[in-house]
């Protein structure tokens, strides 16, 4: 094992290695390592620095930091993309049965939609469908909202599921919507 006594067992991951090859067990301390594995069905990826190896040809651990950054790579067929927090103009109205609701949109796809409602205390119930209403700029998405999931996170209840229009008009403003999305999601991600 190493001994530094500067880092807290907190910061410290130990990852056990069945049969590692030649390569890895070569790796020095410092070295920057890109881990890939599968999680629930979709592939992983996390990016960490070895701090000790304790590995021979049976197997052993590599001791690293907690990873700083991580990728998970799920197993839709479309991807989805993050709709920018900071973007006030982006809002979703949800109509239930005798109620409206003004929704944030979270993520978005070409097959879907996940909304997030900042009010606890509703809950949209059983419903299979809604209607939904997304504007954002001058675009306006309106469409059937097929409810697959639901759940609460951070005291916010999120929900979404496939979008069911197919119209040509929406297609159009849907592919906009998302590549939209997909151009912020890049360039953030390729910010140092």
């Amino acid at each position: 094992m190493f001994a530094d006594e500067t880092i807290a067992p907190t910061e410290l991951t130990l990852l056990p290695v069945l049969r590692p090859s030649p390569t890895l067990r070569k790796l020095q301390p410092g070295t920057a390592i890109r881990l890939h594995g599968r999680l629930a069905g979709a592939t992983f990826e996390l990016e960490t620095t070895l701090l000790a190896s304790e590995l021979n040809e049976a197997g052993g651990q590599l001791v690293c930091h907690m990873p700083q950054h991580g990728h998970l790579h799920e197993r839709r067929q479309l991807p989805r993309f993050p709709i920018p927090p900071a973007t006030e103009r982006a809002v979703a109205i949800v109509h239930l049965p005798g109620e409206v609701m003004l929704c944030r949109p979270v993520d978005i796809s070409r097959g879907g939609l996940r909304l997030r409602l900042d009010t606890p205390e509703v809950d949209i119930g059983e419903l299979q469908v809604v209607y939904c209403e997304l504007r954002r700029g001058e675009d306006l998405l309106q469409s059937k909202l097929d409810l697959r999931w639901k759940r609460f996170l951070d005291g916010c209840l999120h929900f979404g599921g496939p979008l069911l229009s197919r119209e040509p008009a929406f297609a159009r403003t849907l592919d906009r919507l998302v590549a939209e999305a997909e151009r912020s999601w890049l360039r953030q991600r390729d910010q140092p």
